[in-house]
């Protein structure tokens, strides 16, 4: 027996070490797999921009206007080639500043994350158990020994009875986007919930957070969509509760609202001067929910009248756009906040396949040949579906001509058009039939950038790609295709931009690090080094409107992880 055992240890020994050998050949193989598919793509290109040459050549002895059309071509072609020219300036997140451990309680795994669009101190993140916090980050850089601590302790949770507690939800938060012009921020679920969190950031010179963070989903009143959202007699409202008339059949993919440059200000307006953002959830049925969310109100129990901006050296101007921050001293955890406000159910569309991945794009982009003068863009999303070569642009219009023919008044949802515009992600080559169709990865994330004129776009294959947005001047395509990392279809790519547009970051899902890509070169130029190598990043996002160069991202090691341009 004695023998038997040693036999076995020693075969052991030898079938570890023939793993680790075959582990090393499979990272070659990947490796050498992805630069195969970089010169395939290369050869592609050449191939392409040869023949357009031979047919710019047989085209110029045709006719004036085919002439008109090559050029046009070609000047799209070229736009498309200029863009990106200059290397980075070397501006970038690089350095670990903050790191929260244990962000979630019972030492649960965070899953998303996201900055808010105009202040870069504060972030939300939802984890696997269900818990949600919003984090005022920027109380960590002070140089006490326990300001990581005090900053966990004064973050925003999310419980049942609407204030501040430790209570968490049941189901998974996969997805959170924080809105632009109201103190607001959603998330979805893995059970096909939409959340809708009203919150409210204490001043941090007090010993508690003093804050507010409460789902105030059923206090909103959904209104139909036939009165343009007014609240009058002839309003439709809901018979059952909010959360469950935007309930999904199946778990929350994707979620974002639209900034205000992303929808027309005439469009979609309200009755109340409130801002009226739109918000868009995908979920993995292929249900599509374009929600309009007007805020008319928001009042305390208690006396809120005296506000401030909340001192921290990371705070910019733009702080008081969505957070004020309360003074009273007596706020209790029983007080309840009261919403006025209405949900319109603008659209919903049933795709064929899950949407892995949307964002709102600026309203002049991607536009259909069939838009004219009578008619006006209100907003765009762009999307991807699982098993499509293709981004979809759908682009809501409004009908200028408000009278039927009999003269009476169109209603805004007989107004409302609907057009739809497939961009391939395939090159074109001829002589490669078929090829346009073919289907060799999914985009899993995307992102806009800065400059609001491109799409990160994270995809299955290994493979980030940089995409143009068209407008009417400019063609639209593929201008880097960004390698050297490892995800597939079993992962979460995700990708953000540096605040300058010049640089992007993503993760991989062999390690922890962070690649980050200078956009000109397609090259990485430096791997962040923080989170832990047997914790892949889970989730990332950017700074892009606040005052500072910022990139917050959650790992499986459990932490969220700040980081600072120095």
């Amino acid at each position: 027996i004695k023998i038997t055992f040693n036999e076995a240890r020693e075969e052991n020994k030898i079938l570890q070490a023939r793993v680790q050998k075959l582990t090393a050949q499979v990272k070659e193989l990947t490796l050498a797999k992805c630069t195969l598919e970089a010169e395939v793509e290369m050869y592609r290109n050449e191939s392409m921009c040869t023949q357009m040459s031979d047919m710019n050549v047989n085209k110029s002895k045709s006719t004036s206007s085919s002439h008109t059309t090559t050029n046009s071509d070609s000047n799209s072609t070229s736009s498309l080639v200029s863009d990106f020219v200059q290397s980075g300036n070397g501006v970038y997140s690089n350095t670990l500043a903050v790191t929260l451990p244990n962000i979630h309680d019972n030492n649960a795994n965070p899953l998303c994350v996201c900055l808010h669009p105009t202040n870069d101190a504060l972030l939300a993140t939802g984890g696997a158990n269900g818990s949600f916090k919003i984090i005022s980050w920027g109380t960590a850089l002070s140089p006490s020994p326990n300001a990581v601590q005090m900053t966990l302790d004064r973050c925003l949770t999310l419980s049942s009875g609407g204030a501040t507690g430790s209570a968490c939800r049941a189901a998974p938060i996969i997805c959170v986007d924080f809105c632009e012009s109201l103190p607001l921020v959603s998330f979805g679920c893995m059970d096909g919930s939409v959340h809708l969190i009203y919150y409210k950031v204490g001043n941090s010179s007090f010993g508690s957070s003093n804050g507010v963070c409460r789902d105030v989903t059923n206090d909103f009143q959904l209104v139909s969509s036939r009165n343009n959202g007014s609240n009058n007699d002839n309003t439709s409202t809901n018979t059952k509760s909010i959360s469950s008339t935007l309930q999904h059949s199946k778990y929350i993919k994707c979620l974002a609202w639209s900034s205000s440059d992303s929808t027309s200000s005439t469009s979609f307006s309200s009755s109340s001067s409130s801002p009226s953002p739109i918000l868009v959830t995908a979920s993995a049925d292929g249900m599509v929910r374009v929600l309009r969310i007007t805020l008319a109100n928001t009042d305390f129990s208690t006396n809120t009248s005296t506000s401030t901006t909340m001192d921290m050296d990371m705070m910019d101007d733009n702080m008081d756009i969505a957070v004020n921050v309360n003074n009273n001293n007596n706020y209790t955890q029983g007080n309840e906040v009261i919403i006025n406000g209405t949900i319109q159910i603008l659209h919903t569309l049933h795709l064929p396949n899950p949407v892995e991945a949307l964002c709102f794009v600026p309203s002049s982009s991607s536009l259909s040949s069939s838009s004219s003068s009578s008619t006006t863009t209100t907003m765009t999303i762009c999307l991807h579906e699982q098993n499509t070569p293709h981004l979809s642009f759908y682009s809501f219009y409004n009908d200028n001509n408000n009278n039927n023919n009999d003269g009476s008044s169109q209603t805004q949802q007989q107004q409302q058009q609907l057009t739809v515009t497939h961009h391939s992600l395939n090159e074109k080559v001829t002589g490669t039939s078929g090829y346009e169709s073919h289907v060799s990865f999914t985009v899993m994330h995307m992102t806009l950038s800065p400059s609001k004129q491109y799409l990160s776009l994270a995809t299955s294959a290994s493979r980030n790609i940089i995409y143009k947005l068209s407008s009417i001047s400019s063609k639209g395509g593929i201008v880097r295709n960004l390698y050297g990392h490892e995800n597939d279809g079993y992962s979460q790519p995700r990708t953000a931009w540096s605040k300058n547009g010049m640089y992007v970051y993503g993760n991989t899902q062999t390690d922890g690090c962070i690649c980050v890509w200078d956009v000109a070169s397609g090259r990485i130029v430096e791997r962040l080094e923080g989170h832990d190598r047997g914790g892949s990043v889970r989730d990332m996002g950017g700074s892009c409107g606040g005052g500072s160069d910022v990139l917050v991202s959650v790992s499986y090691d459990k932490t969220v992880r700040i980081w600072l341009w120095e």
